[in-house]
């Protein structure tokens, strides 16, 4: 047990040896938030946002020291709280968000989403490392768990920190956003140092010196695991000598200290599988092997403790032949020439290959037998075995993905043998998001979403263009993986052109329908405020004769000018003014104020009507009028005057009746709305696609566009989740991350399901 002196001492110690590097990331932190804020005002595009920008820069400039003295005394102030087991950092998220989903228009849960998005993605990237930190505190903490929220060097303190630095400063809340990212950047700089040295520290001090890392299925929460032999006692010293301590001056080196420390690395993600998929399969070791059965139906994944059995009964002892990666991918090749994937090019059979999934347990199966033909007496380590899993998984996600037509999920579900292939030539594969053949898969189905309709039909031939890449695919990859950097190169020109042309087109059909929207507003806008004038009111007939083109000035000042402008607020005086003039009993001998005043009136009313180009004869019978108004006002004579009815309104106007009272459900899912990001694809009575392409706010509403940008709908937040509480809309969901993302979650959380399933 660590006495209260010795925890002290140790947290004391993490905090001094990890002082350098972080304030090496805080003084690279605010020089690169200076610099981005900079160069913000160079590339904006107009005054406004340049002046925006420079106010930003300024304020940033001037506090600068001020925000890093109080981002380093947070992270401080963490470890002083980890000591008093007071330390418990939460940043609450919308109830809905549990997707990356892009900001809208609410500073507060924009800053609150970004902060989340951000820190997870740090977890996840240097999961293994954070995890061994984790399990060392929680010995030093006496078995009180330690997690992301309560340990002092997780990446959600670093972001906090700098929030609650940032409150110092009154800037904008897009300049905020820039800040949390350019931290992203710098985290990726430092933090593996930090968290290699704090590991490095424990280790020297005898805690968990061989922690092996495990995924969050693999064991009950705030246990760990080690490849001692004895996981009951863990020894807080040096081992007895045997092992030499780390070097606490420098990270802690393994195999995955500098993939960590690449932003466009999965490994952790694809590590975190494999311990699945381990876990599923009852492998205990990285190191075991699964004997090869020769047929689909009777293969699985035998143990080698249960080896084969002599006729009577005894056990055979002669060792199995573990095939070699090239055997693999020799099997893998003889699949894809066969005569099945031969079919493929033969034009009698194109047409029914194409519209035929591929079998994708089929096709793992059919390399074991291939294997087997080599080698009866063959088996395949794990790690190989966990590959054919995989990437057997990834093209299920695929064929099962309802972001995808049906007809793409089936040309793409031919992919699998090369991939298959690919994956034991190329072990970056799965881990690097940069990868050629993975930004190839995720180009080819974005462009199937975008550009082919779920009823089989397609734009700009696209459909024909997605076969032709999988044809080659297919015909050509022999162990050159610079082929699918060729056909991504090839293909993304091409969508490059196509995007071109239908972003031409979107924009024009969402320019048309924001302008009819806009129309709309204005109407309605210039509709409630005649009406909140008249409604109810006894007004002249030469007044009630002019509201109707009267309403349509107004609907025209709100499109030019606005409904802030001196304009609009001129053209609603004339008719308060009128009102007021008409229902005047008494008046002064010198009637020339008024006089004038009037005159002015009808001078503004005529400018008006003449801008409208309003109908000669109507205009001059309606200047008539208001003549013969002004006359008897100033003659003191009685003016007729007629009750406006409730119901009566100037014709053309919108009488769309204002949204009712907001439900505590519907505001639920309006919060959930504000995290829909552009390219969220939402599907409409399960017949069409929209995609989500924005949010007006000068509207209050969101664009959505269908795939052949030429149906636009516009909606406001309210109206949008009435929608989806009644089903006629519906989130595609995680519809704005790439395929193989999306994939790569899905096997993980499938099978951490499974996992934990299993062990009930």
């Amino acid at each position: 047990m660590i006495t209260p002196i010795k925890f002290h001492q140790l947290i004391n110690q993490c905090h001094e040896i990890t002082i350098d590097p972080i304030n090496r990331l805080s003084d690279e932190l605010m020089k690169d938030i200076e610099k981005i804020l900079n160069q913000c005002i160079d590339d904006a595009s107009n005054n406004q946002l340049h002046m925006e920008a420079f106010e930003n820069a300024r304020i940033f400039s001037k506090g600068m020291k001020q925000v890093k003295k109080s981002f380093n005394q947070h992270i401080a102030h963490g470890f002083e709280q980890f000591k008093e087991k007071q330390l418990a950092t939460h940043v609450k998220e919308n109830e809905f968000h549990n997707e990356s989903w892009a900001l809208v228009d609410d500073s507060i849960l924009e800053e609150t989403i970004v902060i989340n998005t951000l820190s997870s993605q740090a977890t996840v990237e240097y999961q293994e490392k954070l995890w061994q930190l984790n399990q060392r505190l929680t010995i030093v903490n006496n078995e009180t768990t330690v997690e992301e929220s309560n340990n002092p060097l997780s990446p959600i303190q670093f972001y906090v920190a700098l929030r609650n630095a940032l409150q110092l400063l009154r800037m904008q809340h897009q300049a905020k956003q820039l800040c949390y990212k350019s931290l992203s950047t710098i985290i990726d700089q430092f933090y593996p140092t930090i968290i290699n040295k704090a590991n490095a520290l424990f280790i020297h001090e005898g805690i968990l010196p061989d922690l092996r890392y495990e995924t969050s299925a693999d064991r009950p929460p705030g246990k760990y695991s080690s490849h001692n032999k004895d996981n009951e006692t863990i020894s807080h010293q040096n081992n007895g000598g045997e092992k030499e301590p780390a070097n606490i001056s420098s990270p802690v080196e393994d195999s995955h200290s500098t993939t960590n420390a690449e932003p466009h690395s999965q490994r952790s993600l694809v590590s975190s599988i494999r311990n699945l998929l381990k876990r599923a399969r009852n492998v205990s070791n990285k190191d075991d092997y699964t004997p090869i059965v020769k047929s689909a139906e009777e293969h699985s994944h035998s143990r080698k403790q249960n080896p084969p059995q002599g006729s009577d009964g005894s056990d055979l002892e002669q060792e199995p032949v573990i095939f070699s990666n090239e055997s693999i991918v020799s099997a893998v090749e003889t699949i894809q020439q066969s005569a099945a994937t031969a079919h493929f090019f033969s034009a009698k059979a194109m047409d029914e290959v194409l519209h035929t999934p591929t079998n994708i347990t089929e096709n793992s199966a059919q390399v074991y037998d291939q294997l087997y033909k080599k080698s009866p007496n063959g088996a395949i380590n794990a790690q190989n075995m966990y590959t054919i899993d995989m990437v057997g998984m990834l093209f299920e996600y695929i064929l099962s993905d309802e972001n995808l037509p049906d007809s793409i999920k089936t040309l793409l579900s031919h992919l699998h043998t090369p991939f298959l292939k690919l994956a034991f030539i190329d072990s970056r594969f799965f881990e690097d998001k940069n990868h050629q053949s993975r930004l190839l898969l995720d180009s080819l189905a974005e462009a199937g979403t975008n550009w082919v309709d779920h009823d089989g039909t397609a734009q700009y031939d696209m459909y024909n263009e997605i076969k032709r890449v999988v044809q080659r695919a297919v015909k050509e990859f022999k162990n050159d993986v610079g082929l699918f950097e060729q056909l991504l190169a090839e293909f993304n020109l091409l969508k490059k052109r196509v995007s071109h042309m239908h972003n031409l087109r979107e924009r024009n059909s969402i320019e048309k329908k924001q302008g009819q929207e806009k129309h709309e507003q204005a109407k309605q806008l210039a509709s409630q405020e005649i009406k909140n004038r008249i409604e109810g009111r006894r007004a002249p007939s030469a007044i009630i004769g002019l509201l109707s083109p009267w309403f349509t000035y107004l609907t025209f000042i709100y499109l030019r000018e606005g409904h802030a402008s001196d304009q609009w607020n001129k053209a609603l005086r004339v008719i308060d003014n009128l009102l007021v003039y008409s229902s005047i009993k008494k008046i002064k001998q010198d009637a020339t104020q008024l006089t004038n005043e009037f005159n002015q009136l009808i001078r503004l009313i005529d400018e008006g009507l003449t801008i409208i180009a309003y109908n000669t004869n109507k205009a001059a019978a309606i200047m008539e009028e208001l003549e013969e108004l002004k006359q008897s006002v100033l003659n003191k004579q009685a003016v007729k005057t007629t009750l406006t009815p409730i119901d009566k309104q100037p014709e053309d106007a919108d009488n769309t009746p204002l949204e009712n009272a907001v439900a505590t459900e519907e505001e639920k899912v309006m919060n959930y709305i504000k995290l829909i990001e552009p390219g969220t694809w939402i599907e409409h009575d399960n017949q069409f696609r929209l995609k989500v392409n924005g949010y007006n706010a000068d509207i209050g509403k969101y664009v959505l566009i269908d795939q052949n940008s030429q149906k636009v709908v516009m909606l406001s937040r309210l109206e949008f989740a009435r929608e989806i509480l009644s089903g006629t809309k519906k989130i595609v969901d995680g519809s704005a991350k790439p395929l193989f993302v999306r994939a790569l979650e899905r096997i993980h959380n499938n099978l951490n399901k499974q996992v934990k399933a299993s062990a009930h």
